[in-house]
């Protein structure tokens, strides 16, 4: 039975789509494991103040995991029924939501990010430079929710080879900002913990410039450009809001409980946190990888449901 499993057709598209997906996916966890590696040269205090900082952030982060959960959804079902104009209002209407949203969620960050981060660190010097971090890293909010939502689009359209290239050529320039901007290189000053969130967040713009000229010039995405609309776009929204909240606040409880866990941590000491935030960013790359396969078998479901086909 397990050989006639592993020659399965259906075992063998899912492998075809996964691949792709689990390298984007691998390859955005190594930006961050180059940050933390950054961070570590600026010292114990540094790395443990960054951890407990992205642990914060990431809380915000995650409510725009399940707006890009519904933009691969909806896209993969338009495409699906063979409505290419509709996808691409889809993405349209996913670009703005997403876009609107990780503003809202960059000026909540701004306003208690600092503070918060002191409240769960006692040491002043890890506090100061997890403050110091997000003040540079903030911005990257609205950037990857304008990212995540491209990358949704390739993933409904089963075009995951288009993002997988766009975060692999931002990989090398994300290293060399955040290296050089935190560590000071060549032209560049040493801005410590500012520096590498700032470093991110350039590359972060960067990416979603290839990602406009790639949607717009390269492979221009049909509907996505002017104001045409289709039969039962104005759903969209309500679409996102019925698949992607429930993801969102599912995903950003998760990352509640890692910040309640950074939190502990510090209580035993600034050595202890940055410890842990090393390991977590190792631990991700495995996880983000598995996680391939089920955004790839997601993309293969909404193009099922789109033909009509349920069963499939």
């Amino acid at each position: 039975m397990l050989f006639a499993v592993l020659k399965s057709p259906r075992l063998k598209t899912l492998g075809r789509l996964s691949s792709p997906v689990a390298a984007n996916l691998v390859a955005q966890s190594l930006l961050g494991l180059v940050s933390t590696a950054a961070a570590g040269r600026l010292g114990d205090a540094a790395l443990a103040g960054i951890g407990v900082a992205n642990a914060l952030f990431s809380i915000l982060l995650a409510l725009l995991f399940g707006l890009d959960a519904g933009v691969q959804t909806v896209v993969a079902r338009r495409l699906g029924a063979g409505e290419t104009a509709a996808a691409g209002v889809a993405l349209r209407w996913g670009l703005l939501l997403c876009g609107a949203l990780g503003v809202a969620l960059a000026g909540t960050a701004i306003l208690i990010g600092p503070e918060a981060v002191a409240l769960a660190i006692r040491d002043p010097v890890a506090a100061r430079a997890g403050g110091e971090f997000l003040k540079g890293f903030t911005p990257i909010l609205p950037l990857l929710g304008l990212n995540m939502t491209f990358s949704a689009y390739w993933y409904g359209a089963r075009k995951a080879g288009r993002a997988m290239a766009i975060t692999l050529l931002q990989l090398p320039l994300h290293a060399a900002l955040v290296w050089g901007l935190a560590l000071g290189a060549g032209p560049l000053p040493a801005l410590g913990a500012y520096g590498a969130g700032l470093g991110a967040s350039l590359a972060a713009a960067a990416a979603l410039a290839m990602h406009i000229v790639l949607a717009y010039r390269v492979a221009p995405v049909d509907g996505l450009t002017g104001r045409r609309e289709v039969a039962g776009a104005g759903g969209e929204l309500a679409a996102y809001l019925r698949i992607g909240l429930p993801i969102s606040l599912q995903q950003s409880l998760l990352y509640v409980c890692l910040a309640l866990s950074f939190a502990v941590i510090a209580r035993i000491g600034t050595g202890a946190a940055a410890a842990v935030n090393g390991m977590n960013a190792l631990a991700v790359v495995a996880s983000l990888a598995a996680g391939g396969v089920g955004t790839a078998a997601a993309s293969l479901i909404g193009a099922a449901v789109g033909r009509g086909e349920a069963g499939d």
